[in-house]
């Protein structure tokens, strides 16, 4: 009775210390893939809203409106009308456009009378009360006369029009396939929603739903929160588009969280009910024979703790494999899809650039911060087909310093920071794929560059040993917290504010593709260092 007793207390002291941190662990995962994926449909909401307020400071610069402003007669109407047709990106969604007056009234207009959107009042979008020259995304709206689709307006002042605006409605782009894509990259039992910050009108991108009654939540952070008439329980976050009046909500069922918990607990109660009466017969054994009856508990104890680990290394691979699912959907669904674009948004750019140099600077500022993200935009597409497409390497012999030169010249300005190479000319070459390690050397010296937050120095050194050869790229940054040591190399994990955390995780398989590795070396509150190992080239060989 007494071994039954300690065992079944042991047992069950074990059962209730591993659900606590199996549960932990489910919950802290399952917190950090929401607030992932709501800060990635966040961002690319963001972006979407950059460009459609570009299209629409665009069309409002037409001198066909101005015109029309300053002379309005039957053949200024007729251009301004004329001005009024949209032949940009996603046609498809536009339904039509209105000049206004800073009392909301409608001046001229090609939208259909069908749509009823004449009568609907605009003023999140004008007049404005400040000074300025940007578009301005209205809330999403119920269009009066159709059902189950929401409208949004965007409204731009027109240069050279005082109180004039041109207010272009567009249809949110919703289908059923929209919505079978997202699923696709969140998850078949997370949802997706998109709507008015402090207003109605909201969709899940395949119709207008109700809102889901979650305010926006702390950056980084999921909340437990009932929505729905069932008043189901779910784990969601929250964040506002920035520049627009919307909310992106993220969450998935509370109960989807805790079935892999149920099924741990059920597997648990399993083992311990098999450990237990085979305990209690050992004991009964023991309590004859008199003999060993700790060898053959701690025998029991050992199996079932060899049980708890494996189940631990299960849920450990689970996770992984489901980040990593969804890496390869979203590499394929969204990355060809957004490149084009973004070549697009450049050549406009650049465009845009040569044909005003006598622009005001506040143009041109809004160019380069334009072309900033497109450039960081463009980064996270390549680093995410990267990952999701890694062709087999093509090894020859190439210059560590050469290719650390070529690498830093990318780098342009640096904003204080320093970067010091002190890679030896005379340094042995290195087997591996010239571009290949021309991406984990940009890789490593970006991110030691953006941790230093504008002051401090970046040190490139290289020392050879017999076949091999240490290349070292040292910050003077804040360091990498202990926490995250273990992290940083896995795919989706980043602590910056912009980024997916695919450039570490792509440089170490690189690396290793290469016959090398890429590993942390040190990190302090002075510094990190990360050393990346490679093979040194023979004098006298062909390689491919």
């Amino acid at each position: 009775m007494l071994m039954g007793g300690l065992l079944l207390a042991a047992i069950v002291a074990l059962a209730v210390a591993s659900y606590m941190e199996v549960r932990r662990t489910a919950i802290r995962t399952a917190t950090d893939r929401v607030v992932s994926v709501t800060r990635q449909f966040r961002e690319m909401f963001q972006q979407s809203g950059v460009q459609l307020r570009t299209l629409a400071n665009a069309s409002a610069r037409n001198p066909a409106f101005a015109e029309f402003a300053r002379r309005p007669n039957a053949t200024t109407r007729a251009a301004a009308l004329a001005a009024l047709e949209y032949r940009g990106p996603q046609a498809e969604t536009v339904i039509g456009a209105q000049l206004r007056d800073s009392t909301g009234a409608v001046i001229l207009s090609n939208v259909p009378a069908a749509f009823g959107l004449d009568t609907v009042v605009t003023r999140d979008v004008i007049p404005r009360s400040e000074p300025g020259d940007s578009a301005v995304l209205g809330q999403f709206r119920s269009l009066p006369n159709v059902k189950d689709t929401l409208a949004y307006p965007i409204g731009a002042p027109i240069p050279g029009a005082d109180g004039l605006y041109l207010v272009r409605w567009r249809r949110l782009g919703v289908s059923r396939r929209n919505r079978e894509q997202i699923t696709q990259l969140i998850g078949s039992h997370a949802s997706l929603f998109l709507g008015n910050t402090s207003a109605p009108g909201w969709t899940n991108l395949e119709g207008a739903v109700p809102s889901p009654g979650l305010a926006p939540t702390e950056p980084g952070t999921a909340v437990s929160y009932v929505r729905g008439l069932d008043r189901t329980e779910y784990l969601g976050a929250a964040e506002v588009v920035p520049g627009t009046p919307w909310t992106v909500v993220v969450d998935v069922p509370m109960s989807e969280i805790r079935m892999p918990i149920r099924a741990f607990m059920k597997r648990i109660s399993i083992i311990a009910a098999i450990a237990l009466l085979l305990g209690l017969v050992m004991a009964w054994i023991a309590s004859r024979r008199i003999t060993g009856p700790m060898n053959q508990l701690a025998e029991r104890t050992t199996e079932l703790d060899k049980a708890l680990t494996q189940l631990r290394d299960a849920q450990d691979a689970l996770v992984r494999r489901e980040r990593l699912a969804m890496l390869g959907q979203l590499s394929s669904g969204v990355g060809h899809e957004l490149r084009n674009p973004l070549g697009v948004m450049t050549n406009a750019v650049y465009y845009l650039k040569a044909v005003q140099p006598d622009a005001p600077a506040n143009v041109h500022e809004y160019l380069d911060i334009l072309q900033q993200q497109i450039t960081l935009s463009e980064k996270i597409v390549g680093d995410l087909l990267d990952f999701a497409r890694q062709k087999p390497p093509k090894r020859k012999p190439t210059p560590l310093l050469e290719a650390t030169e070529s690498q830093v010249a990318k780098l342009g300005r640096t904003d204080g920071v320093m970067v010091d190479i002190q890679v030896p000319e005379d340094m042995s070459p290195v087997l591996v794929d010239p571009i290949q390690l021309g991406q984990v050397i940009l890789n490593l010296v970006t991110n030691a560059v953006q941790a230093m937050d504008g002051n401090g120095r970046v040190t490139v050194t290289a020392t050879e040993d017999d076949g091999t050869v240490s290349y070292e790229v040292t910050d003077t940054g804040p360091g990498v917290a202990p926490e995250n040591i273990e992290k940083i190399f896995e795919p989706l994990f980043t602590t910056k504010a912009r980024g997916i955390g695919l450039g570490l995780a792509v440089s170490r398989t690189l690396a290793r593709a290469n016959g090398g590795d890429l590993t942390v070396l040190r990190t302090s509150k002075q510094g990190t260092t990360f050393r990346l190992t490679l093979q040194k080239a023979e004098p006298q060989g062909v390689y491919a």
